[in-house]
Formats: structure tokens, C-alpha cells, sequence
């Protein structure tokens, strides 16, 4: 049995109908992923928190007292910036719409 995510990629590419784009892909996404992305998620989710204290001071307290609401920064901010740049693609057939609220 192969040790590395690469070899067994290639070994069930047929079966699994795998292109030379999704390995690629596939492989982008593990390396980054596993190349400092705790450390990234942190910096990411205390820099995510930070801005919005500063947009809603009032509440932050929320962050000091309630650590599901900081769990939920997390998911959040893990959502915004994800480990890979591959991770940001869209679904097939899927049109992006950018659009800002009204304050």
C-alpha cells in the first residue's frame, strides 16, 4: 500500500477518473495545507476578530467571554481564507455575483 496521497492518486487516477488538472489540484491543496496552516488560521482568525471589534467595539466582549462565538470566528475565518488558494474555486456552472450591501 502506498505511503503518499501522489502514488495513490495515480494508481486509482482511471477508476476514480481523476484528470492530470484535479491531482494537480489535489496535491496543490495537501502540500499548502499542510505547510503552516495552523499557524495561518490563527493569524487569519485574530486579524478577522480585531476588524470586526473594531467595527463593533460595543461587542466585543463577545470575543472575551463566549468561546463558542470565538469557535464560530474560526469556521468563519477558516471559510474566508482558506489553506489553499486552490480551495477558492466555484462550481462548475456557477456564475459569481459580486454584490455590497447597503450599510
Amino acid at each position: 500500500m502506498p505511503k503518499d496521497v501522489l502514488t495513490t492518486l495515480l494508481r486509482n487516477r482511471e477508476q476514480l477518473g481523476l484528470t492530470d488538472e484535479v491531482i494537480f489540484r489535489e496535491i496543490c491543496f495537501y502540500l499548502q495545507a499542510g505547510a503552516h496552516s495552523t499557524a495561518n488560521a490563527f493569524t487569519h482568525t485574530v486579524d478577522d476578530i480585531l476588524n470586526w471589534g473594531q467595527q463593533y467595539p460595543e461587542d466585543l466582549d463577545k470575543a472575551r467571554e463566549d468561546l463558542s462565538f470565538v469557535q464560530r470566528c474560526m469556521h468563519e475565518s477558516l471559510r474566508l481564507n482558506p489553506a489553499s488558494p486552490v480551495a477558492l474555486g466555484a462550481p462548475p456552472r456557477c456564475q459569481i455575483i459580486r454584490w455590497n450591501p447597503p450599510k
